[in-house]
């Protein structure tokens, strides 16, 4: 584990989610009561153009605040917050991009993030 201060976050490799083909990308960082996620950075691709829309989404599902983008295009990008996003004490903090159709396959993660 890499840590920021004395609060252990995830060490590197565990930043991103490359799953199956046809299953949701989706990367969790798991909240704690006495400090909050700080998101400074985002990726995700697709291999392949998807068949139907999809959607990148960086939530809180317990603090109910949310992004959505939509994704219609094969390739890489990324997402920089300045400043970085601050997310409430105890929040996971959720980046998930929707299955594709058959043969799609998707990858998302985190390139920067904190807790504080």
């Amino acid at each position: 584990m890499a840590e920021k201060g004395s609060i252990p976050v995830p060490a590197a490799g565990d930043w991103f989610h490359y799953p199956a083909v046809n299953t949701i990308a989706t990367k969790t960082l798991t909240g704690r009561a006495d400090a909050s996620w700080c998101v400074s950075g985002i990726v995700w691709a697709f291999d392949v153009a998807p068949a139907t829309l999809e959607e990148l989404t960086l939530q809180s599902p317990s603090a109910g605040n949310h992004i959505r983008i939509p994704v219609r295009e094969a390739g890489s990008f990324q997402l920089q917050f300045t400043p970085p996003l601050r997310f409430p004490p105890g929040a996971d903090v959720v980046l998930a991009l929707s299955a594709g159709a058959a043969g799609e396959q998707g990858m998302v993660g985190f390139t920067g993030a904190y807790i504080e």
